[in-house]
């Protein structure tokens, strides 16, 4: 079986799983909504763990792709991609139980972070610029 096939099979798992846990989290939801917003934390955290392993050969590919051509930046890009699904995951789940104070701050903190990361980038990018227009 090919890789690619594996990967459409589990996909399509997933969303099963992810659809059947959805349905029984909106029925609970009348009768338990605190098992409802469990079952909803739960499906999220282990689709998480599942992505995570998913973008790791991603992530390994691109580390050795940036050391053989030695692109420095990579890492950088690397951070500011973690940081945006895990701000994006975390203010999900505080929307799904009702916390979108919570959730707005975890998303300014995340862009915050990424401008903090970023900012070496720019000043480099800056100080090519200047180099360029200063003639060398």
């Amino acid at each position: 079986m090919k890789l690619g096939v594996a990967m459409d099979i589990t996909l399509i798992q997933l969303v099963g799983l992810a659809v059947i846990a959805m349905f029984i989290a909106v029925f609970l939801k009348k009768y338990q909504p605190e098992i409802s917003v469990l079952i909803c934390l739960g499906l999220g955290i282990f689709l998480f763990f599942y992505l995570i392993q998913a973008f790791e050969s991603t992530f390994l590919f691109l580390q050795s792709l940036s050391e053989m051509i030695n692109l420095t930046y990579v890492s950088v890009l690397l951070k500011l991609i973690g940081i945006a699904y895990i701000c994006e995951f975390a203010s999900g789940i505080c929307k799904d139980a009702g916390y979108q104070s919570v959730s707005g701050q975890i998303e300014t903190a995340g862009r915050v972070s990424m401008l903090l990361i970023s900012l070496p980038v720019m000043r480099s990018i800056i100080q090519t610029i200047s180099e360029f227009l200063n003639g060398g």
